[in-house]
Parts: C-alpha cells; structure tokens; sequence
C-alpha cells in the first residue's frame, strides 16, 4: 500500500489514477479528487510556513530515550536524544528546543531543577539569550517516579513547565500526551502565522 504522503503528492502533482501491484496479487487504484488534492495543497502550505519543532529527550537511560523516541517516530514527530547531561545546562541555553521531555532524576546525584536552575542563571548573563527565551519559552515535561506534589520546579520566565508525568503511567499514554501537546502547539502557531 502507498503511503498517506506518497498519495497526497501524487493527488498534489496532478496525478489522476495510479496503479501498483503488491506481490502480484491486488491491484491499488488511487484517483484524484477535489478533496484530495484540496488538502495536499492545504498541507504543503502548511508545511511551508511552520517549521519542525526541536524536541528532546533529556534522559541518562539511553535505553528508555530510544523507546520514547521510537514512540514519537510513530506519532510523526523527530527528537533527539540527550543522555550526556555533564554539561546539559549549556545545551539547553544556547542550543534551544521548542519542547523537553525531562526525566527528573538524571543520575544519582543530579536532579532537573538543578540543571534548570543553573541554566537559567546562564541565560540571565546574555541578554539576547534573555529575550529569545521571554519570547518562545521551551515547554518542558518532566517525569519520574515521584509524584508531582514531591518535584520543585524552578519557576522561570524561560522555561514553561507544563505537566508532570509520573513514570508509572503507560508508556503508550506519556508518548500521547506528549505528542498531542506538541501538535496543538504547531496548530497555534499555524493560526499565528495565517
């Protein structure tokens, strides 16, 4: 079967029916509609105007990065995975990301708030990091086996903590909730730029 993409294109290019065989035993016909190709227009206008957001995965267990990472693939989003947190308070200053998902105990002795804190006192030193991080500030999630009532997040002008999710939840649900925040993040923006 072709791919959703591979048909808006075709329906997009002008393409009216399209034949393909799969292990010689059914034949697939694609025809172009209004519809179709309305909103293969639609989404290639879109994907013109919004651009991809940078999303990370901020987790020491590279093993459980590579799952979430694999789990956003599925929903059409790319990460990156950080697991070197030696110096991760930098990259989260100067190499900033649209969303985090934030593992909260990043190795026995180093926490998120403590990476937070001391990238926000980073950025307080550079004013043009300042005022990039005022106006688009990365929206982080943090995780963990802690409840949310037990984690402090620093409370910033830089950072916009948006949920905690405990570690307990279904991976299935974590990578939902997730991926549909960043979604109805670039839908906003979308409206933004229209």
């Amino acid at each position: 079967m072709l791919p959703f993409l591979a048909i808006l294109f075709l329906a997009y290019a002008g393409y009216t029916k399209l034949y393909a065989t799969h292990d010689n035993t059914e034949t697939i016909a694609v025809e172009k509609s209004n519809a179709l190709s309305e909103m293969a227009e639609d989404w290639m206008d879109w994907k013109s105007i919004v651009k991809k957001p940078k999303v990370w995965i901020v987790d020491d267990d590279e093993d459980v990065a590579l799952l979430m990472q694999d789990g956003l693939k599925r929903f059409g989003i790319a990460a990156n995975i950080i697991t070197d947190t030696r110096d991760l308070h930098r990259k989260l200053s100067f190499d900033r990301a649209d969303f985090i998902l934030l593992d909260w105990m990043l190795s026995a002795d180093l926490t998120a708030d403590m990476v937070m804190k001391k990238a926000i006192r980073l950025i307080n030193s550079f004013s043009n990091l300042k005022a990039e991080f005022k106006d688009r500030p990365p929206q982080v999630v943090t995780y963990s086996v802690l409840e949310k009532d037990q984690i402090h997040v620093p409370s910033s002008q830089y950072f916009d903590h948006v949920a905690h999710i405990e570690k307990s939840t279904p991976r299935k649900e974590v990578l939902h909730r997730f991926s549909e925040m960043i979604q109805n993040s670039m839908f906003e923006a979308e409206k933004e730029v229209a």
